[in-house]
């Protein structure tokens, strides 16, 4: 439900595809759902490297208990995509194949990695692979207009265009922090940003007229 709803799952774990799939526990909410396909059992390897999609260009990484991972992972799934499903690792060395993916049904997204996130030995790759994970799974609500960021568009908001209305080809009042008023990214504060703030303005505790 959560998913069909517009979610987004990560999931990570060395016995995902084995115990899902091979073992039959929740075959077709592997398949079907989680967009997965079951490769085999142990990557024979303790190492990863990006492979693709929002994961392409990640440098190869550890997760071996002898570079300070948490604990053994003794049989790291290999994990390959269903059709509409992307290749996002894959394992370096070992049998080298796919070792997570990342999978996007129009409805719903999941990045699935068949290795524990948590025993990735450097702090910077996992801070980089999460990184890259949630703006895959997050979509952007922004609203421009949403100045304050509350969720609606009001008079707060407006005091804020009104403080940088400067009208057409003449630089905003405080050019610094008025570029956030500066909707059409046209260096000025004009009739035409008012024109696109009024289209989002809906008043206090209400959703902004144009994320509707």
């Amino acid at each position: 439900t959560y998913l069909n709803g517009g979610g987004g799952l990560f999931v990570s774990g060395a016995e995902i595809g084995w115990d899902l799939d091979y073992s039959n526990n929740g075959q077709s909410f592997f398949r079907n759902t989680l967009g997965g396909a079951y490769i085999g059992d142990d990557g024979a390897s303790y190492t990863a490297i990006g492979a693709g999609g929002i994961l392409a260009g990640l440098a190869a990484f550890s997760f071996a208990p002898a570079n300070e991972a948490p604990y053994d992972v003794e049989y790291p799934d290999r994990i390959g995509p269903q059709p509409g499903a992307t290749t996002i690792l894959n394992y370096f060395g070992g049998t080298g194949d796919s070792a997570g993916i990342q999978y996007d049904t129009g409805t719903y997204r999941v990045v699935m990695l068949g290795l524990p996130f948590e025993t990735i030995t450097s702090a910077s790759t996992r801070a980089n692979l999460m990184a890259q994970a949630m703006e895959f799974l997050l979509p952007d609500t922004t609203v421009p207009a949403d100045f304050d960021g509350d969720g609606d568009v009001d008079l707060t908001d407006f005091g804020v265009f009104s403080a940088c209305f400067n009208g057409p080809n003449r630089p905003p009042v405080y050019p610094e922090s008025c570029t956030v008023a500066d909707l059409d990214d046209d260096s000025d504060v004009d009739l035409t940003d008012f024109g696109m703030f009024a289209a989002c303005f809906n008043g206090p505790n209400r959703p902004p007229a144009c994320a509707e």
